[in-house]
This record gives C-alpha cells, sequence and structure tokens, in this order.
C-alpha cells in the first residue's frame, strides 16, 4: 500500500469539504481519534491485543483518557465501577459504552 499517495487523496479531500485549512485540521484530528477508536474497538472484539496482558490501573487510567478524548468525560462513579473490572470485563464495557454514545449519545449503566 502507497501510504503517501494516500495521504495526499486524504489530505486533499479534508481540504476540498472544508472552508478553511484550519477546518481541515480540526477535521483530520477528529478523523485520527475515530481511527484509534477503531482499531482498539477491532482488537477488543477479536479478544487478541490484550490476550494474555494484565493491565496495571495507570493503563486502565490512561485508556479510560483516551476514551474520554473520543467520546465524552467519564463520570467519577464511572471510573471507580471500571477500575473494579478484571481486564477484559473492562474493554467489554469500555467498548458498549462507546457503542451506546455513538448511536445515541446516552451511556447506559
Amino acid at each position: 500500500m502507497d501510504f503517501e499517495n494516500k495521504i495526499i487523496e486524504l489530505s486533499d479531500w479534508l481540504i476540498e469539504q472544508s472552508e478553511t485549512y484550519s477546518e481541515a485540521l480540526i477535521k483530520l484530528q477528529k478523523l485520527i481519534k475515530d481511527i484509534v477508536n477503531e482499531i482498539n474497538l477491532r482488537a477488543i472484539e477479536q479478544k487478541t491485543k490484550f490476550e494474555g496482558e494484565k493491565m496495571n490501573p495507570i493503563q486502565k487510567l490512561l485508556k479510560m483518557m483516551d476514551w474520554q478524548d473520543a467520546n465524552r468525560p467519564l463520570k467519577v462513579e464511572e471510573k471507580a465501577e471500571l477500575m473494579k473490572l478484571s481486564d477484559s470485563e473492562f474493554e467489554e464495557r469500555l467498548h458498549q459504552m462507546a457503542v451506546d454514545f455513538k448511536n445515541d449519545g446516552v451511556i447506559r449503566a
């Protein structure tokens, strides 16, 4: 795959879809967050990325921060509940929360 040409095509497309270069950069930042989120979601669904790895509390906090960047701020209570979960339950819960939020902007308990 020729990434250089893809980058040029994507840049041209973002500029065409925007009124200013600043707007194009903002759209690019959102796109990058969406791509990161999608890759993480696919890894969770396939249960291969985190298989056999044990997350420490700092890693969980970092994942929650990334999730918040891509979705919405987490409440203190949600963070506390997430920290209590096993690694796989933690990943599954974050994924479900992201799906719920993307579908209708509502996080279900």
